[in-house]
Parts: structure tokens; C-alpha cells; sequence
């Protein structure tokens, strides 16, 4: 597990992580394997998404405009996984 989750997540166990991660990218390789045309691809997206029990939940999915994703992401990864800040997100475009 890399330090920065370590530093996020200080109590959740490494091993279980590492599990639950490897079960994702399994579940994503299986899916996209599947996919032959672009509605193909919404609909393993879709189930890659879907709410279940498992270590990670997905919320609902939500599309936003930008210019600069990769700033997008880092305010995202901020304000929902480090919960640092509540100000509204700033959508450009």
C-alpha cells in the first residue's frame, strides 16, 4: 500500500485494501473484455459502478465540465476522500 493511503487511511488494513483493490481491477479486466461496441462500454461501466457491498462504494455517477481535469481531480480527491474542504466546486467551460 503506498504511503499516502497509509497517511489517509491509518487504521484500515493494508492487506484488505490490496485485496479489495486487485478484486476491482480483476472485475474491470473481466468487463471490458466483454465489451465489442460503445454501448457495450456504458453498460460495463454501469456494472463496474453499481451499488453493492463491497470495500469500495460508488456513489452516483455525475458528469462535469472542465478545463483543467487533472486540478478537477485533485479538488475532488481532496474535498471527498481528505474532507478538507466544503466550497463549492468551481465548474469552468
Amino acid at each position: 500500500m503506498p504511503d499516502r493511503v497509509k497517511a489517509l487511511f491509518p487504521e484500515y488494513d493494508a492487506a484488505a485494501f490490496a485485496a479489495a483493490a486487485k478484486a476491482i481491477e480483476k472485475e474491470g479486466k473481466r468487463l471490458s473484455a466483454r465489451v465489442r461496441v460503445p454501448k457495450d462500454c456504458q453498460a460495463a461501466f454501469d456494472e463496474l459502478v453499481r451499488h453493492r457491498e463491497t470495500t469500495f462504494r460508488f456513489g452516483e455517477v455525475r458528469t462535469m465540465f472542465t478545463k483543467d481535469p487533472k486540478q478537477l481531480v485533485e479538488e475532488l480527491f481532496r474535498r471527498y476522500v481528505r474532507m478538507e474542504s466544503a466550497a463549492p466546486l468551481a465548474v469552468t467551460g
